[in-house]
């Protein structure tokens, strides 16, 4: 009898030992997948959550008559964008920028919610409500300089001009015809964040400087014209 309940025992840990050891296999195997097999991709996705890309828009290029005087420049102004995939919380965040935006909140939502790297929420926001969104501090939300179009002699030679689009491209006449050359060339600029989305002034950053679109000089004269 004493013979078989250690036989038993013995069967037990035996089975126990093998348990043991397979579950040590197996967190052993998980951890070799995760730091060597996987660890790009861990590493990517920590610093997707660490570091914030976004795209700095080159100042399209002024627009002469042939006296240089101009008629078409561009020039900064602030505009609030969104990082989609950053947002921990659509519906609720939607709701406090809409309010500050005074902006429908199905609006902001499905903003919020597209699979891009990069939404704007707002151009040309008002002094106080550029305020009001820095002071929320919503992670994933953030404040940059855009280049705006502005025509200095209004209708004069607008048929001839054309326009160019919010996202710097031209659209019309001359400012689509000669696009390549006014647009310039994007940069990007990437800082480091902390788990509550606030700035790390000292933290890791990057940067690639855009290169702005070239100037053009027409052979019409404003006066004439």
């Amino acid at each position: 009898m004493q013979g078989l309940n250690r036989l038993l025992i013995r069967k037990r840990t035996t089975l126990l030992l093998l348990g043991i050891f397979c579950i040590i296999g197996i967190l052993i195997g998980r951890l070799f997948y995760i730091q060597g097999i996987k660890s790009g991709f861990y590493q990517k996705l920590a610093e997707d959550q660490r570091l914030r890309d976004i795209r700095v828009e080159p100042m399209r290029g002024t627009i002469f008559d042939r006296n240089m005087n101009t008629l078409a420049f561009s020039f900064d102004t602030e505009s609030i964008y969104a990082i989609p995939h950053q947002v921990k919380n659509p519906k609720d965040d939607a709701k406090i920028i809409a309010e500050k935006l005074k902006l429908p909140v199905n609006e902001i939502y499905n903003r919020l919610l597209k699979k891009t790297s990069f939404v704007w929420l707002k151009m040309k926001p008002l002094p106080e409500e550029v305020q009001s969104i820095m002071e929320a501090r919503i992670y994933g939300v953030e404040v940059a300089q855009k280049a705006q179009r502005f025509y200095l002699r209004g209708s004069l030679a607008a048929h001839l001009l054309g326009i160019s689009g919010i996202d710097n491209q031209g659209l019309e006449g001359i400012e689509k015809y000669y696009d390549q050359y006014l647009r310039g060339i994007p940069g990007s600029e990437q800082a480091e964040y902390d788990s509550k989305g606030n700035h790390i002034p000292l933290g890791e950053r990057r940067f690639i400087q855009a290169q702005n679109g070239a100037s053009l000089v027409l052979t019409i004269d404003q006066v004439v014209q």
